[in-house]
């Protein structure tokens, strides 16, 4: 799976000097610009490979972002190729001054044109789960072995997720140029909006098992987790980020209560998120310590992990909160991206001495990435 992400702010600046082929040289017009890449989650490999990104420039006519499938109008459209061994690509769009009225509101969005062929210059995708699952981790999967209900699943979609720049109000005054948006991007995924910033703290973007979790047909998780979609549920998420796995759960299950967790670096934008989605009524933020004997009052039904064994400091913490929020009706999902397996390993042989595995799902997302799926419950 890999992420389009903007760089930088959208930049709207005037340019009476433009060279455009659509555009006289002395008509007044904006230029929007930014910066793109296109990664994977956590940011430090590069899509290897040729694609084309469309740049629409949207005009809006009101601010209101919880609205996801708002009106919109595109009043500019460019292609731009990507290719093996880019790492970054300056945007320039250059709009007239008519198509963008004073105080209405303008973003850039930045998604794979499905016209165009895109190739992965480095395809695993004939790679069979049970050789992914082996070539990952090897006689280190020990832990899972045994375990009753077992499923192998296999995406061979190459996936590329769009997002959009935060919006910027036209001024009335020309003067007022150049204006940069908030250092927010904004990202559809499933039914979920989301806020995430284009740099900073590993807590305030998308990682990939919360992606899986959002992106699974609702009676996939429905059945793993054995649950109906309409059972009055307690539900805890640790590790909740900006959100995303929360939100999920909140619009699949309309009578649960959800405390999304996580450290108070999160709050804000998480807190956000939940608002943007219209679900303050059922899902609250709260900051837990992992490392408390303190459990919180509610009696949990299903515990949400997911990407959160990525830093082996924090194995027993993790481990230590699940058992103290958890008791023998509760089911945990825990949803691990394998990306140190040596390392991972110890925290899942270390989860084994404290939590039965019921079932597990493996995920191939293209032949390179291994995505893990348990459903654990206490000894």
């Amino acid at each position: 799976m890999y992420q389009i992400k903007f760089l930088k702010p959208l930049l709207l600046s005037k340019n009476l000097g433009a060279v455009n082929k659509k555009l006289r040289p002395n008509d007044l017009i904006y230029e929007l610009s930014s910066t793109i890449t296109i990664t994977n989650d956590l940011g430090e490999q590069f899509f290897y490979g040729h694609a084309t990104i469309s740049i629409e420039a949207r005009l809006y006519f009101n601010n209101d972002k919880s609205k996801v499938n708002q009106k919109f109008e595109v009043i500019s459209i460019e292609n731009i190729k990507w290719t093996p061994g880019k790492r970054a690509i300056d945007i320039k769009i250059f709009v007239p001054f008519n198509k963008l009225p004073a105080e209405s509101y303008v973003s850039l969005y930045a998604h794979l044109n499905l016209s165009s062929e895109t190739i992965d210059e480095l395809n695993y995708g004939n790679v069979s789960t049970e050789e992914l699952i082996q070539d990952t981790i090897g006689d280190k999967g020990n832990v899972f072995e045994g375990v009753k209900y077992s499923n192998l699943i296999k995406w061979d979609n190459l996936q590329f997720f769009p997002t959009s720049t935060d919006y910027i109000k036209i001024p009335k005054v020309l003067d007022e140029l150049p204006l940069k948006s908030d250092r927010l991007a904004l990202r559809q995924v499933g039914r979920s909006l989301l806020f995430e910033e284009l740099s900073g703290s590993i807590a305030r973007h998308l990682w990939d098992a919360g992606i899986l979790i959002n992106l699974l047909p609702e009676d996939e998780f429905l059945r793993f987790t054995e649950f109906e979609k309409k059972e009055k549920l307690t539900i805890l998420e640790l590790g909740t980020g900006i959100g995303l796995v929360s939100i999920h759960l909140g619009e699949i299950f309309s009578n649960a209560e959800i405390i999304a967790t996580d450290l108070d670096d999160a709050r804000e934008i998480c807190q956000q998120n939940i608002s943007l989605n219209l679900l303050s009524k059922s899902i609250k933020f709260e900051e837990l310590d992992w490392e408390s004997d303190k459990k919180s009052e509610n009696d949990w039904d299903l515990i949400v992990v997911t990407d959160c064994t990525y830093n082996p400091l924090y194995y027993d913490a993790l481990i230590n909160v699940m058992e103290v929020e958890s008791n023998r009706n509760t089911k945990i999902a825990l949803v691990h991206k394998f990306r140190e397996p040596f390392s991972e390993s110890e925290f899942f042989s270390k989860v084994s001495r404290y939590f039965n595995i019921e079932k597990q799902s493996w995920y191939n997302i293209n032949g390179s990435t291994l995505i893990h799926m348990g459903l654990y419950t206490r000894k």
